[in-house]
């Protein structure tokens, strides 16, 4: 039989499983990798305390996490990375963690191709979800101020693979859909082109726009985008202006979503 230990660990495992299917986010879909855990990168911030809360953590833990996965210069792959260092995690919160959650971001970079025009192509491997083993691409692109004083640069992320919308001048929407990237899909192509300015001695700026213009129908994947978006412009992570994220759609935006009505609703103010 098993011992008394053993029986109140079960059911402390029971009770924490009942807890996470009742979180506000648990009807995402994408939210868990091929081994059952959370993807963290999925989460918003709320999101993310609501979680720490449910499997026993203090709230204040989501901040910490936070900081780690998106602050700058800090974009961890693991949480091993943070040992020994300030505000790093013990490892008794890594072990804890493993078992329960990833920082994994769902897609794997291939391959760094910049051009003679100096945009530079970032090639991903999907390796979770709809559309695992299929490739998709975010673009960095350099431009200068009006006066040619500063520089700035625009990231374009993807949001599908492939594209339901048969737009003949289009080579993705030709393609057709094969699947929805999630929101840690697509915001794992914003701390890779994180990581990749940072290593690049020459690039001169930080990513100071993104628009949803690469493979995929934005609006077609909303609840995954406009998770995403809320993630970008938090202040204490990635801090990107509301004003600086949007992109092209030729959709409308699901009905009851006024345009500006929520972060991912902002881009139907730009549809093409």
């Amino acid at each position: 039989l098993p011992s008394e230990e053993a029986l109140l660990c079960q059911q402390q495992q029971q009770q924490q499983a009942e807890e996470l299917q009742a979180l506000s986010f648990s009807h995402r879909r994408g939210l868990y990798d091929s081994q059952g855990r959370l993807m963290l990168k999925n989460l918003t911030l709320p999101e993310l305390e609501e979680w720490c809360t449910a499997v026993g953590e203090d709230a204040r833990r989501a901040l910490q996490l936070w900081r780690w996965l998106y602050y700058d210069h800090n974009w961890v792959a693991s949480l091993q990375d943070t040992v020994g260092r300030q505000n790093g995690f013990s490892q008794r919160f890594i072990d804890k963690a493993g078992g329960l959650a990833s920082v994994d971001g769902g897609l794997l970079l291939e391959q760094v191709a910049a051009a003679k025009d100096g945009t530079t192509k970032l090639v991903f491997k999907l390796t979770e979800g709809e559309a695992a083993g299929g490739s998709v691409e975010a673009v960095l692109i350099p431009m200068l101020h009006r006066r040619g004083s500063r520089k700035h640069i625009t990231l374009c992320v993807s949001s599908q693979l492939g594209c339901a919308m048969n737009c003949q001048f289009c080579y993705t929407g030709r393609m057709g859909l094969s699947g929805n990237l999630s929101t840690a899909q697509i915001i794992e192509q914003m701390v890779v082109a994180c990581r990749v300015l940072a290593a690049d001695p020459s690039a001169g700026a930080s990513i100071s726009n993104v628009v949803f213009m690469g493979m995929g129908e934005p609006l077609h994947n909303y609840e995954a985008v406009s998770a995403a978006v809320d993630i970008m412009c938090q202040p204490l992570g990635l801090h990107m202006s509301h004003n600086k994220v949007g992109g092209g759609a030729a959709a409308q935006p699901p009905v009851g979503e006024r345009p500006g009505s929520t972060p991912a609703g902002a881009m139907s103010r730009c549809c093409v």
